[in-house]
């Protein structure tokens, strides 16, 4: 009896210990600001680490955006009416960029967690929780389950703000401030954050091809908010394609004509080279007009003729032919010397899981070219895009990985797989997805509006293009050897590369040093 009494004393006692080693937050008034590196993503409770995460310069070059992240705590009584401005960028000289764009950064709660992997995957799913992913612009209307602007924040609970800013092509290269403003009804805070403008552009568009696909698109909308973030949708019709590819960057599109050959491993007769002629004279000249034909066809041992008729049909009409497969040597020549497959559309996953697969890529790309892509990645340590992934996911594969084998697009599946309400919901239909798979924007209907709206996901794909354009501008000076000797600290293949903004950022700053000059 002693002895049982004892034993109870005792853990009375180390759990008394135990809690007196917690460490609380100290109180505070009013709200506390930080700001972020947009490859960072605050958690909803999270302060411990706040402070070390700081930054207080962005760089980028001209006809880039490059954001950055507000994030905003509340004390123990919360915070109400919470309104925040960012002053216009301005130079030492006085010059003065747009005004930035903010998006209240919305928490979506994670059910299931995704790929956990082998005990020494290097790139595990975080698990379930609750993840910022949908982006509201401060002007939506919002509701008010969903607000915009202003809103209020939970006792002790992050509200980040991303904030988008954009260097036109006329801005002078230098030094800029800005000041950030939060206000409340429990006081205000209020702070700077510099940009380093340096002295070359990027291009309006996009060096980087790429095909992200629309399913039941109905508006517009849709392909306003991939143009904006230098993708490209698969189907963009003709009689918005001059104006896109003036104003909106558009570099490529897709002709339509479908073999409907997948998995399954049928393959349709290819059409005619007059049918193929004459739907492509609608298409403008200035554009790459490709046939996306067939997909994921990798085990299908039976479509070689097939695939060479197409090939060859789609190259007397002079469109080159994309294909998602690995390529394959049976298929490097369509039977009139020419390759029966243009454009290669492969995972990292069909390129780890072959042992000669570099061999092969090379011997592909002497004749071809070569785009990644990813949809339901399984394999340890590859990029995989799902909600609960580091956000390096979603910048390392069409920047600097996509320059490390030469690869030269990126291809996704779907933009817009919705639950009935994905702002409750973000799980896939398939128990095995991961959350967000195949969706990477949100509808606006329950925001008050009809567009939809970005999610942090995006803007990330739209950091690994930029990374991608400031590779290819040493590629076209020649300059490959230094570009990959760049690029290595933070992508050495594809099961290797870094998840530290800080690793990107040193390499960002190396690659414009070096196309400076510097």
């Amino acid at each position: 009896m002693k002895q049982a009494g004892f034993k109870l004393a005792l853990a009375f006692f180390v759990l008394l210990f135990l809690a007196a080693c917690v460490v609380l937050e100290p109180d505070f008034v009013g709200p506390k600001t930080w700001t972020f590196s947009s490859m960072d993503r605050v958690a909803r409770g999270e302060w411990e680490s706040l402070d070390s995460r700081t930054i207080t310069r962005i760089s980028a070059a001209r006809n880039e955006y490059e954001a950055f992240q507000l994030n905003i705590r509340a004390p123990s009584g919360g915070l109400h009416t919470v309104q925040v401005t960012v002053s216009p960028f301005q130079h030492e000289a006085g010059y003065s960029l747009p005004d930035a764009k903010l998006y209240r950064e919305h928490y979506v709660h994670v059910d299931r967690g995704g790929f956990a992997g082998s005990p020494v995957n290097r790139n595990r799913a975080l698990g379930a929780g609750w993840y910022a992913d949908a982006l509201i612009p401060f002007e939506a209307p919002g509701t008010a389950e969903i607000p915009s602007h202003p809103f209020n924040v939970e006792a002790r609970q992050n509200q980040p703000v991303w904030v988008d800013v954009f260097i036109p092509e006329d801005a002078p290269a230098g030094l800029y401030t800005s000041r950030y403003t939060v206000e409340s009804a429990e006081g205000t805070s209020t702070g700077t954050i510099e940009l380093e403008v340096w002295d070359f552009s990027l291009p309006k568009t996009p060096s980087l091809k790429s095909s992200f696909i629309i399913w039941d698109e109905k508006t517009p909308a849709m392909r306003d908010l991939l143009l904006e973030h230098k993708l490209m949708p698969r189907n963009t019709p003709v009689d918005e394609q001059a104006d896109r590819i003036a104003n909106d960057g558009l570099n490529a599109a897709d002709l339509r004509f479908w073999a409907h050959s997948d998995i399954d491993c049928q393959f349709d007769n290819p059409p005619s080279v007059e049918e193929i002629k004459a739907r492509l004279a609608n298409y403008q000249h200035n554009l790459l007009v490709y046939n996306y034909s067939a997909d994921e066809i990798d085990r299908c041992s039976n479509i070689t003729d097939k695939m060479r008729a197409w090939g060859r049909n789609l190259h007397e009409a002079g469109v080159p032919q994309l294909v998602v497969m690995f390529p394959q040597r049976q298929l490097f020549d369509d039977g009139n010397g020419r390759s029966a497959v243009d454009i290669w559309v492969f995972s990292p996953e069909l390129y780890v899981e072959n042992r000669d697969a570099q061999a092969i890529l090379d011997e592909a790309l002497a004749i071809s070219e070569a785009w990644s892509y990813t949809a339901l990645m399984k394999l340890d340590d590859i990029p995989k895009w799902g909600i609960d992934f580091m956000p390096m996911n979603y910048r390392i594969m069409q920047g600097f990985l996509n320059q490390r084998y030469g690869l030269t697009g990126l291809l996704y599946w779907r933009v817009n797989l919705w639950q009935a309400n994905p702002w409750r919901d973000v799980t896939s239909n398939e128990a095995t997805w991961p959350a967000g798979e195949g969706m990477l924007v949100y509808p606006g209907e329950q925001i008050g509006q009809s567009d939809p709206v970005p999610s942090l996901r995006l803007k990330w794909l739209r950091e690994g293009v930029d990374d991608f354009e400031y590779g290819q501008i040493l590629r076209d000076r020649g300059q490959e050897n230094q570009l990959k000797q760049l690029i290595r600290p933070a992508a050495q293949d594809w099961r290797t590369w870094t998840k530290d903004p800080l690793v990107i950022e040193d390499v960002r700053q190396s690659l414009a040093q070096a196309i400076l000059g510097q």
